[in-house]
């Protein structure tokens, strides 16, 4: 079998095991059919010229030459050889180029519907000539875009399941060439939101699970929606609560947006409340907590399991305030608020003591952080 062949969509060579050897190619079978055409023709004259010297055609050329018609008799002759011998050519050459052409035509069709998305569509064509290995190579180019393509989605839909940060880490990785590996940090200021569904564990308590999920998942992709809007991500779920961080130095720094996102989530889910009041649904309140500080983000677990983390005080506090938020309330602490002046408005202050620390914190209630606000 071959090895390899050239491939014509890349110029490169590719793996052609499985694909049939080239016997009797295209090139020969065309010089074969003229070889065969030029020996008929010869076979004709060959004819013509062994009857012409019999003695019968002997006597019939000396009459036709007595009245002056051995000439044309002659050419009428090999005018009719050569014409069976040229129309039996034709025909046989005619209709291998029809053969040629309805293969070609199937393996065309092949070509167009997996170019369109079809990879399941294959060529069946017998005879070893180079359309019939164009065949092999087609189905077997079929065979890996589908390969290729369910990895994709598979991967596509991976990615669900991960964090932005941690594909940006892998991604990262990958074009140094090296893999991720286990404990690999870094220290860098975040901004922290924590909200959790109020209410939430007694109604999954009295209903089916299957309503539980669709319920507390129409409330989380509304939270998604707007963390994602201001450039946040979504580090993990964890029971009816949502965990997200604000980093880099997009528009309106990571304090800013992680504000804006708490604030949009709440007005989302007053609209969903809205909807569902409508419609007889059970309502639920989100209560949210925003703090900013200096963590150490990395991969944490085992190293043949791990995960992004972020990991500081900061993550703890944000957490805690989160529990200490009312149903409908943000609750910032004021470090965090510290430096944004008119953009945002705030309402009552005080102070809290939060689980785990020996300080009180002071906080403020977020009222609002519109677009609008500078």
């Amino acid at each position: 079998m071959l090895d390899f062949i050239a491939d014509p969509f890349g110029g490169r060579k590719r793996d052609t095991k499985g694909v049939r050897r080239v016997v009797f190619g295209l090139n020969a079978r065309l010089t074969t059919l003229l070889t065969l055409l030029l020996l008929t023709l010869l076979a004709g004259a060959a004819a013509v010229i062994y009857w012409a010297e019999t003695p019968a055609a002997r006597q019939s050329a000396a009459e036709l030459e007595r009245i002056g018609l051995l000439p044309v008799r002659w050419l009428s002759l090999f005018a009719a050889a050569a014409a069976i011998a040229g129309g039996a050519g034709l025909l046989l050459f005619s209709g291998y180029i029809r053969g040629v052409v309805r293969r070609l035509r199937r393996v065309q069709a092949a070509a167009l519907a997996i170019g369109n998305g079809d990879y399941d569509a294959r060529i069946e064509l017998a005879g070893r000539d180079e359309v019939g290995q164009l065949a092999d190579v087609l189905n077997s180019m079929a065979a890996e875009l589908k390969e290729k393509d369910a990895l994709k989605r598979e991967k596509g839909t991976m990615e669900k399941f991960i964090s932005q940060s941690t594909r940006t880490m892998i991604q990262k990785s990958g074009k140094d060439g090296e893999a991720v590996n286990l404990g690999e940090c870094q220290e860098i200021d975040l901004s922290f939101l924590f909200a959790d569904v109020r209410g939430f564990t007694a109604f999954a308590e009295a209903h089916h699970p299957m309503e539980v999920m669709a319920t507390l998942n129409a409330y989380f992709d509304l939270q998604y929606q707007a963390i994602r809007s201001h450039s946040g991500d979504v580090d993990d779920y964890v029971g009816d609560q949502v965990m997200a961080h604000f980093g880099g130095s997009a528009r309106g720094g990571h304090r800013m947006r992680a504000c804006r996102a708490a604030v949009a989530i709440q007005e989302s889910i007053r609209r969903l409340n809205r909807e569902r009041r409508k419609n007889g649904l059970p309502v639920f309140e989100v209560g949210i907590g925003v703090h900013s500080g200096r963590v150490v983000t990395g991969t944490i677990g085992a190293s043949k399991r791990m995960d992004f983390a972020c990991v500081g005080d900061a993550v703890n506090t944000a957490a805690r305030l989160c529990g200490a938020a009312a149903p409908g309330e943000i609750l910032v602490s004021k470090a965090h608020a510290a430096g944004l002046g008119d953009a945002v408005r705030l309402g009552r202050a005080g102070t809290i003591r939060l689980r785990g620390k020996q300080e009180p914190l002071a906080v403020c209630e977020l009222l609002d952080a519109g677009e609008g606000r500078r």
